[in-house]
């Protein structure tokens, strides 16, 4: 977001400490950033943690701040999801997305929302440490819209995975060029 957008309230606070330690800073930032899957119309309010400096004490009374959102001009879009892309599986299981489709909420500038097609928007599937066994499976999904900086999804989601043994191939494939066959065919 652009800073415009953001407001702090209380805007600024009051800090103590020696000299030197005072002069060394040029602002005070919170103590965690904001999860925009978090963010939507309906939630653009945040209390968040002030994060002191050591050798500065605060002497506002306050520890956290309220930072809200302006979503002025912005718009929101339901979007189907049908790219699923497995990520981390070990080759020894076959991973399989049971879930077909996914329907999510992008938000964003209303003129890159209205750019926005399902093409553009697909979910990753992190299977590291969680194909160790046969079964089926609800899983975190991490959704991703391609080249739209200022649009993002809000809300979590699972897809359905199915784990089993992969299954070794008997045959043996041996991958050529059609040049490599041409130049191994002819003779001088």
């Amino acid at each position: 977001f652009k800073v415009s957008r953001i407001t702090t309230t209380p805007e600024t606070i009051e800090i103590a400490g020696n000299q030197d330690a005072l002069n060394k800073i040029e602002n005070i930032s919170l103590a965690d950033v904001i999860d925009m899957s978090a963010v939507s119309f309906n939630n653009r309010e945040f209390n968040m943690n002030i994060a002191i400096p050591d050798g500065i004490r605060n002497i506002s009374n306050t520890d956290t701040v309220k930072v809200s959102i302006n979503l002025n001009g912005y718009k929101e879009m339901e979007i189907p999801i049908t790219e699923f892309v497995v990520l981390h599986g070990p080759a020894s299981k076959e991973i399989t997305v049971s879930t077909k489709l996914l329907d999510v909420i992008a938000i964003g500038p209303e003129a890159q929302i209205n750019k926005l097609t399902k093409e553009m928007v697909y979910a990753n599937i992190d299977m590291k440490d969680k194909a160790d066994k046969n079964g089926s499976y609800e899983v975190p999904a991490t959704i991703l819209i391609k080249d739209m900086n200022s649009c993002w999804i809000s809300g979590k989601y699972t897809v359905n995975v199915e784990v089993k043994d992969a299954v070794a191939s008997s045959k043996n494939v041996v991958t050529m060029s059609v040049n490599d066959v041409f130049m191994s065919s002819t003779t001088d």
